[in-house]
């Protein structure tokens, strides 16, 4: 069974650094977004910024549900070990 918790161990680890990669990409896609706006461009650039932006944010909530869930499955498993230990 402690196999089993380490290797649900590693995966939460994983998502959680997945995550926040993801929450990096936003923040630096809303911020060129940001620095875009201040500057004279084109409205074809913004819409494909602002897409950029939407679509990184996305990414970001995905992998913190992963996160989430890859946490939840190993609370359960911990539990459940120390009940059976």
């Amino acid at each position: 069974m402690s196999m089993n918790i380490a290797q649900l161990e590693q995966a939460w680890l994983e998502a959680e650094t997945a995550a926040d990669a993801a929450k990096r990409e936003a923040v630096r896609a809303s911020e060129e977004l940001a620095r875009r706006n201040l500057k004279v461009v084109d409205a074809a650039e913004i819409k494909v910024l602002m897409s950029n932006v939407e679509q990184a944010k996305q990414r970001r909530d995905e992998a913190e549900q992963i996160a989430s869930a890859a946490f939840d499955q190993l609370w359960q498993a911990k539990g459940q070990w120390s009940v059976h230990a």
